[in-house]
């Protein structure tokens, strides 16, 4: 047949009178009619003003077009900076109930919180009176302190950096052979907060750690200042690194200091 597929079939009448035309010349040649009619609507649907994509190539590469407008992703390796830089001089080792070194007490105040499973490398590098540099989370600021939880920790004499690290094994339960009853007593030299600033902690003059829980931080926070006079008993341990107690008795200037949970009330 002397049918010509450069036409453009935009009228279906015109395109059904040309298909029986070409069936008329095989099933072959139909067949092929209709696939091409059909990608001629599609392409001039796609256009501008149904012109098709031959009569008007695209100006813009199209290798490199970006329809989703998705922007491109961070190369990897590369963690997100999120955090805050610190400086300061180590005072001395904050510990866990279990006497594993956790943590890092600055001149400044700040409290810097580290994995307890990281102790070993952590008092390697850092000993007190090492100026350091800190990069964390700080939290919420208040007139007793800052915990900072830190995620890499520099010696800034040595340039060491320790980074934190997930730990490699499930950590051990705490027995009964890890603690021992101790007392305390002093005037208070640092108090020691959480992220949210609760107060649940403090350092007295003779370096002793007392821990209690922070709704007991909620009772001292009107009345806790540097150089009041702390007596605590309780349960903890003493090493090489400092000693740390639970308080399970607590006064402040004299004045018992209740560590009864607070009593939950209904609706």
């Amino acid at each position: 047949m002397g049918l010509s597929y450069s036409h453009k079939f935009h009228s279906p009448g015109r395109f059904f009178r040309l298909l029986r035309q070409a069936a008329s010349g095989g099933i072959g040649a139909a067949i092929a009619l209709f696939g091409f009619w059909t990608y001629n609507t599609f392409a001039s649907n796609a256009t501008p003003s149904g012109r098709s994509l031959e009569a008007n190539p695209p100006s813009a590469n199209l290798a490199s077009a970006n329809p989703l407008d998705i922007p491109p992703a961070p190369p990897p390796g590369l963690p997100p900076a999120v955090g805050t830089t610190f400086t300061g001089e180590v005072k001395q080792y904050l510990l866990n109930p279990e006497g594993k070194v956790d943590g890092l007490l600055l001149n400044n105040g700040l409290q810097v919180k580290f994995p307890p499973q990281m102790a070993d490398s952590l008092v390697g590098m850092i000993t007190p009176n090492t100026k350091v540099s800190i990069f964390g989370d700080a939290g919420f600021s208040t007139r007793f302190g800052q915990e900072v939880r830190a995620k890499s920790i520099t010696n800034s004499q040595t340039r060491q950096t320790l980074v934190e690290q997930s730990p490699t094994t499930a950590p051990q339960p705490p027995t009964l052979n890890n603690y021992s009853t101790l007392s305390a007593e002093g005037t208070a030299q640092n108090w020691l907060v959480g992220h949210r600033g609760e107060i649940n902690g403090v350092i007295i003059s003779n370096g002793t750690i007392v821990k209690f829980p922070p709704h007991v931080g909620e009772q001292l926070a009107s009345m806790a200042n540097i150089g009041n006079t702390i007596q605590a008993k309780g349960f903890g341990t003493r090493n090489r690194y400092g000693q740390i107690l639970e308080a399970t008795v607590l006064s402040v200037n004299g004045q018992s200091v209740s560590l009864q949970p607070k009593a939950i009330t209904g609706p």
